[in-house]
């Protein structure tokens, strides 16, 4: 499994948010845990969600800024609601772009420890 591959926006979008935005959010989940197996993925998924926001927060540093308080959406009907997520989507992605590399959580903290030594939390490049 390659430790740094490219993601899009939307299914980095849909672990920060607990949402569904992205198309296949659980790829993403499954390369920051390590974890090849779809399978695996979702057995340890639930118990993982600070550990994706952690991870995809301190390799995207403007996702701690970001406002998701708009998706707090309620009674809207299933096509208002995906036309609202797809654009909310699409602001996000024309601002940052909509592409991004990410690494594992293991690759993301060695290479912290490569850049400032020995450390507990990883401190990402600018």
């Amino acid at each position: 499994m390659s430790n740094n591959k490219m993601f899009h926006i939307a299914d980095i979008l849909s672990l920060i948010t607990s949402r569904g935005l992205g198309k296949d959010p659980m790829t993403l989940a499954g390369h920051i845990l390590g974890l090849e197996s779809e399978e695996a993925v979702y057995v340890v998924f639930l118990e993982s969600e600070e550990e994706f926001k952690s991870t995809l927060e301190g390799q995207l540093p403007w996702l701690k800024n970001a406002d998701f308080v708009a998706l707090e959406y309620t009674d809207w009907s299933g096509e208002e609601k995906q036309a609202y997520c797809d654009e909310f989507v699409k602001m996000y992605a024309d601002k940052y772009g909509e592409t991004h590399k990410v690494l594992s959580t293991a690759a993301w903290k060695a290479q912290a420890r490569n850049l400032n030594g020995p450390t507990d939390t990883p401190t990402p490049r600018p």
